[in-house]
């Protein structure tokens, strides 16, 4: 019997591999401190604040003066092209918007004239300006007659001077207490206003009759 010998087949060894380690990840950026902005941002921010107190200050003075019937002190709180408009004058520019106080201004009694103003916070325009919104209240005698009117104002400032400013505010309620007769109906106000713009023209042509 011819005997055969089984070779044994070596085991096979697996070689033992290092843990691959995984790769670092980028450490995370540390929290930014709470309050800190660029200080290109903070000095947007100041900038703003201060044009922002600049426009509540404009608004203030022109009723701090139209308060103290201070005629000067509010022509210096416009810009030179200012624009204006209310029910009764409509639509006024420049040196017209001073004419208008210059005829109204004394013919309210100073002994019973009052105004009321609450300013509210400015908010931003986008072409650099502030809006200034306020509302007014006025108490004054015109004549024999007593007035008692309320309005809100819109106002425009920029680089401290009041470029816009819209007075709204209800002319009929105006007409009813400042006429004799006949206030708050449509032809009324009407009349009133055609009035209020010819006394203007007539009051800025006295004034250049003046100056000759």
């Amino acid at each position: 019997m011819t005997l055969i010998d089984r070779k044994r087949t070596p085991p096979v060894v697996t070689p033992r591999t290092s843990k691959q380690e995984s790769p670092e990840k980028p450490a995370a950026a540390a929290p930014a401190a709470r309050g800190w902005a660029p200080a290109s941002a903070k000095a947007a921010t100041v900038a703003a604040s201060g044009a922002a107190a600049a426009a509540t200050r404009a608004a203030e003075a022109f009723y701090g003066a139209f308060a103290s019937r201070d005629l000067a002190a509010m022509g210096r709180c416009y810009a030179p092209d200012v624009q204006f408009h209310d029910p009764l004058f409509k639509s006024l520019r420049g040196p017209e918007v001073m004419d208008m106080w210059k005829t109204i201004m004394p013919a309210a009694n100073p002994a019973t004239f009052k105004i009321e103003p609450r300013v509210a916070s400015p908010t931003a325009n986008a072409d650099g300006s502030w809006t200034v919104k306020v509302h007014w209240d006025a108490h004054y005698d015109l004549g024999s007659r007593h007035i008692d009117n309320h309005s809100d104002s819109t106002l425009v400032v920029r680089d401290g001077k009041i470029v816009s400013q819209r007075d709204d505010w209800d002319l009929g309620a105006w007409t009813k207490q400042a006429l004799p007769f006949g206030g708050g109906t449509r032809a009324a106000n009407a009349v009133a206003s055609l009035a209020a713009h010819s006394f203007i023209e007539l009051q800025a042509l006295f004034e250049k009759l003046k100056e000759r």
